[in-house]
């Protein structure tokens, strides 16, 4: 029986979609402040999802760290809760972060 999807194909999936948000993330700003009377929010709201590439990889990396298997120490993140309510309360934090900022005028 195969995978669907490899731990590699999914590393590489993220890595181009995270890097791919930028320059979207700037073309789409730019054409959107181009005719917008609040310039700088738009701006402003562009350089906050163009930051989101970097830290999606960022988290996806730390995800990976923190779900990892040692065959040597037996560590196994996975099934650690206290690793889910690490996570949990990352991941919360970073959206609440970025709701706030993408909110606020």
């Amino acid at each position: 029986m195969k995978e669907i999807i490899t731990l590699e194909t999914a590393n590489r999936v993220v890595i181009a979609l995270g890097l791919l948000v930028v320059p979207a993330a700037v073309a789409v700003g730019y054409w959107l402040a181009r005719g917008s009377q609040a310039r700088s929010t738009v701006l402003r709201r562009t350089a906050v999802v163009a930051s989101l590439g970097p830290v999606i990889i960022l988290l996806w990396r730390l995800y990976l760290y923190l779900v990892r298997f040692d065959p040597q120490t037996g560590y196994f993140g996975l099934v650690s809760l206290r690793v889910l309510g690490l996570c949990l309360l990352l991941f919360a934090a970073v959206g609440l972060v970025y709701g706030r900022l993408l909110s606020s005028k």
